[in-house]
Parts: C-alpha cells; sequence; structure tokens
C-alpha cells in the first residue's frame, strides 16, 4: 500500500477501499487523511489526489456534518485484486495479534497524538467511529480504547458531545 512506486491517486484509492465506513457514505476523510500521513505522506499530495480522482469521476466527495469520500463504480474499477488471504491460524507469533501493547499513559498520548493530528487537517472534534478506526491503524485493540477514553473523560481531558453522532473533544 505504501510502496514508493504507487502513485499518490493509487494509494488514496487503496486507503478508501480499506477504510470505508458503509456503502452508502465510503469513508471517513478524517480517518483516510490520518492513514494517509501515518504512511509518511504530505498534505500536498493528499489534496492533490483527491482532486486528481474527482476529476476523473473516480471518487465523490460527500460533505455534511463529516466528509467522507467514496469511490465511485469506476473508482472501484481501478482498485487492484485484493490480495489472497490465508484463512488458516498461524504459529506466527503476533501474526493474528498485531496490536502494540502500551501502557495506560502512553494510550493516553497515543490518543492526545490523534487528536493533534487531526487537528493539523482541520478537525476540532473526532466521531467515536473515526476514533475507533484510527486507534486500529495504530494497530491498538478496541477494549483498550474505551478504558482510555473513560480515564480521559474523568481526568478533563476529553469532552463528549452526543448527538446524531458521539463527538469527542480534547481539552
Amino acid at each position: 500500500m505504501t510502496d514508493p512506486a504507487c502513485s499518490p491517486s493509487d494509494v488514496l484509492r487503496l486507503l478508501i477501499g480499506q477504510h470505508v465506513d458503509s456503502v452508502r457514505n465510503g469513508a471517513d476523510a478524517v480517518v483516510v487523511h490520518y492513514a494517509w500521513r501515518k504512511s509518511g505522506r504530505d498534505d500536498g499530495d493528499f489534496a492533490a489526489a483527491t482532486a486528481a480522482l474527482h476529476a476523473a469521476a473516480e471518487l465523490e466527495i460527500l460533505h455534511g456534518d463529516q466528509t467522507f469520500l467514496r469511490l465511485t463504480p469506476q473508482g472501484f474499477q481501478s482498485l487492484p485484486p485484493p490480495a489472497d488471504v490465508d484463512l488458516e491460524p498461524s504459529d506466527e507469533p503476533g501474526r493474528d495479534t498485531d496490536f502494540v501493547q502500551l501502557n495506560r499513559l502512553q494510550m493516553q498520548s497515543l490518543v492526545g497524538e490523534i487528536f493533534q493530528m487531526a487537528a493539523r487537517a482541520g478537525e476540532t472534534g473526532l466521531s467515536a467511529t473515526a476514533l475507533a478506526a484510527i486507534w486500529g491503524i495504530e494497530q491498538q485493540r478496541a477494549a483498550d480504547l474505551r478504558g482510555v477514553i473513560d480515564d480521559m473523560l474523568r481526568q478533563g481531558m476529553l469532552r463528549v458531545e452526543r448527538g446524531e453522532r458521539t463527538v469527542f473533544f480534547l481539552q
């Protein structure tokens, strides 16, 4: 996915395909942008790849309370075929559990870093869905996220707003 030989448009297509939230909405733009940055790519290339796919009618940008990136049928046709998946359990250590074990302070620090990266993309809050998806990109277990969020809410480090969707804000 982050093969330097891949064009930025190819990488963006793959990231959108990997982080689809729903067929109707596509992928949360914040999650895709986070994965893009995590792969070491810069914001200028993200904007250029987004514009190129949109101009080529391979990408729809859905605006609202949350921005989603949705590949068109043409965009999906441009995706490479999926890699063969080994469904057999493996004896290799860490293969089936590729999460990185962190202590509570490290997890809180990671949540702060996630919010800082999202803020650089212009987001002030993160939906619960986006935060969970980014937590997975960081190779963390979903069960640990709930505990860290609870701790940070109790300590006043996070604020939550509930409505049509749950959104967290770093204090």
